[in-house]
């Protein structure tokens, strides 16, 4: 469940209007509207005033879990999921971080490691920017 349908569900329970909300709130009905919809999101504040409002902790308002120190959400289990590929660019961005180092550390010995770390540099940025768009 997303932020905003657990926003949606908690003011219906409660009986409220989105102009309720809004008003205990401190901001306007558009505001409380957008968060339900999901087009953003309120801020560290406003969550804090929202889980006041309900009687509920901003953990479990997000849907983050706290697990041995180590904040474990919901969504973050859903990608990894989603995109089993993840694994595989994060293992290509290292492998090419290792390579530009070595190419990097041994460029004098031989101009060869010139294209060694190059290499690395693309391949690290083509993992990486294949990561960001799975995300």
């Amino acid at each position: 469940m997303t932020l905003g349908e657990k926003l949606h569900n908690l003011r219906k329970d409660n009986m409220l209007s989105q102009e309720k909300v809004a008003e205990l709130v401190g901001v306007s009905r558009q505001a409380v509207s957008k968060w339900e919809t999901g087009l953003t999101n309120p801020d560290t504040e406003n969550l804090i005033k929202l889980g006041e409002i309900f009687s509920i902790s901003i953990n479990e308002l997000t849907g983050t879990v706290f697990v041995d120190n180590e904040a474990t959400d919901e969504m973050s289990d859903k990608i990894n999921k989603e995109n089993p590929k993840n694994h595989l660019y994060v293992l290509g961005a290292i492998i090419g971080f290792l390579a530009f180092a070595v190419g990097m550390t041994f460029v004098e010995s031989n101009s060869l490691f010139v294209i060694v770390g190059m290499a690395g540099m693309v391949e690290m940025g083509y993992c990486i920017s294949n990561i960001m768009k799975l995300h």
